[in-house]
């Protein structure tokens, strides 16, 4: 993994024109870090592996590690809102679910890196069998799981985008797994809401911009159920944790 990231780092740094070059690397990461070290990473094997230090020697450049929804929510707070705001949250929708969380004005972390760890919250799940299990939240409704459950349903060995969309127009049963994996959003996006009391709320999810209708129902759920922090979709949600390090 290393050698391959290395690889695109020398590519652009080829085509680079700016004036002082390549400054910092920050790396995005779907886990839990703390101390610029991965503490957890569940959708890629990346324990053990200290990034910091390979970079830092490969590059000769400061190099930062960074929780996703962290890095989402600190991009907020420099280019999506104004300096007034001192709390907000952002929650991600990708491989799992997670919160970035600014509180006056600076990102909480919590407990060793472990703050917003939404997605692992325990929800029951009704089996077919008609008993039910607890299973994690980021099993049911993050953007893996409802690709996952609606290829499973179709019977399908790949799915991109285009394809969920045009499902969802049309397939009943697949709009009837994305209207359930909204409410459940809905849900997991009220007690975050409500744990930490954010003056703005960020949903930052490729899945929302492929299919707005998708943000517009967790949007008005969360509207039923009480919630007047203004909410708000991020636009260019692929390119929201190429920010400043921090």
């Amino acid at each position: 993994m290393q050698s391959a990231i290395k690889e695109e780092i020398k590519k652009l740094q080829q085509v680079d024109s700016t004036q002082h070059g390549l400054l910092a690397i920050t790396f995005s990461i779907h886990g839990i870090v703390f101390n610029n070290k991965i503490i957890d990473s569940p959708f890629l094997a990346l324990q053990g592996i200290d990034l910091e230090e390979y970079f830092s020697k490969e590059f000769n450049v400061p190099v930062v590690l960074e929780n996703e929804a962290n890095l989402s929510a600190v991009f907020e707070q420099d280019f999506g809102t104004n300096q007034e705001t001192r709390d907000l949250i952002t929650i991600s929708i990708h491989r799992g679910i997670g919160v970035g969380i600014i509180a006056g004005h600076n990102l909480y972390r919590g407990y060793r890196g472990m703050a917003g760890e939404i997605g692992r919250s325990l929800m029951t799940n009704d089996l077919d069998s008609g008993s039910r299990q607890l299973v994690k939240v980021e099993s049911l409704c993050s953007e893996d799981a409802i690709i996952r459950q609606v290829m499973n349903a179709k019977n399908l060995t790949k799915l991109t985008s285009e394809d969920l969309v045009k499902l969802y127009r049309e397939d009943d049963q697949v709009k009837q797994i994305l209207n359930h994996a909204a409410q459940l959003i809905a849900e997991v996006s009220y007690n975050a809401i409500v744990s930490y009391g954010p003056e703005k709320i960020y949903f930052n999810s490729t899945l929302f911009e492929d299919l707005p209708v998708m943000y517009e129902m967790v949007r008005d759920r969360l509207v039923e159920l009480g919630i007047f922090s203004p909410i708000q979709m991020i636009k260019g949600s692929r390119m929201t944790v190429l920010t400043r390090p921090i």
